[in-house]
């Protein structure tokens, strides 16, 4: 689960059948400002899911909170969620299952396919 210190109650999880991933943490990775950073184990062909998540511990500096989710360098959606929505709740979620492709189609998120390979290629440096 994602949190950014500073902003909890706010959590951010991929999910494959209802179930959060595992997540990592690369450590020669240094995050900017307000951002967090974390690798799954994706499952070839899968279908997964973003899930936002609110809890009571949130802090609202106004009245909602939006999520602007991408993957790949690309925004596939936001997601806009009004603190009224907690009232005698311990929390609300939403998912995001699927992207817009065109105006009415929207297509499913899948983890793409993985090629892996034990094989090290050579490599050379050149300085001029």
């Amino acid at each position: 689960m994602a949190i950014i210190k500073g902003v909890e109650g706010i959590e951010v999880t991929l999910s494959v059948d209802g179930k959060d991933l595992n997540e990592y943490v690369d450590e020669n990775n240094r995050d900017e400002e307000k951002t967090v950073s974390r690798y799954v184990e994706a499952v070839s062909g899968k279908d997964f899911a973003v899930r936002c998540r609110i809890s009571r511990e949130a802090k609202f500096e106004g009245d909602s909170i939006s999520f602007k989710v991408h993957a790949d360098g690309k925004k596939m959606r936001g997601i806009y969620m009004h603190h009224r929505r907690l009232k005698g709740k311990a929390a609300i979620e939403r998912l995001v299952e699927d992207v817009r492709v065109a105006s009415n189609l929207y297509q499913k998120l899948v983890f793409s396919e993985i090629h892996t390979s034990e094989h090290v290629l050579p490599y050379r440096l050149g300085f001029s």
